[in-house]
């Protein structure tokens, strides 16, 4: 093989390479860096119940309201601290006086829950108000909503 040849078959794998390097890195980075949650923008007049159950109105595709509810029983635990844990289950048997609170800001507002969790001790059983920033696990998909569980996947690269 000639040196021009190799050289142009050379170039020709590397620009073969690059292309379908150039085409594959923004899904990378999309899984890599995929956005957690944040119904906020598109929910209003969130509640809860006393048994976690959670409902706001939030907006489908079409930017219609419409109610919608999730337990966060199913998804939000309360360990031996008094902490509010996500990605875990049973926050309502173990919490009381259940609030979700909206944290407002100059350009954007979130959403908090906040609950008095039993804090065990030994023996000795108390009571602390722990806070979670539900804005993080849940998003609005097409008026409904969904938990996600925010675990970052790794990057095929």
């Amino acid at each position: 093989m000639t040196e021009s040849k190799a050289f142009t078959a050379h170039t020709s794998a590397y620009v073969g390479t690059l292309a379908i390097l150039l085409v594959l890195m923004p899904c990378l980075v999309l899984v890599e860096g995929k956005t957690c949650g944040g119904f906020s923008p598109s929910c209003i007049l969130p509640n809860i119940t006393e048994n976690g159950v959670l409902t706001a109105l939030c907006e489908d595709d079409m930017s219609n309201l419409g109610s919608t509810s999730i337990d966060l029983n199913a998804h939000i635990g309360a360990d031996n601290n008094g902490n509010l844990v996500p990605n875990s289950s049973g926050f309502a048997n173990q919490c009381r006086n259940k609030l979700i609170i909206q944290l407002q800001s100059s350009t954007n507002s979130l959403f908090e829950l906040e609950a008095s969790c039993k804090k065990t001790s030994g023996k000795k059983t108390s009571w602390k108000t722990s806070t979670l920033l539900i804005d993080r696990y849940l998003k609005d998909v097409n008026g409904r909503l969904v938990w996600d569980s925010c675990t970052r996947r790794r990057s095929l690269l």
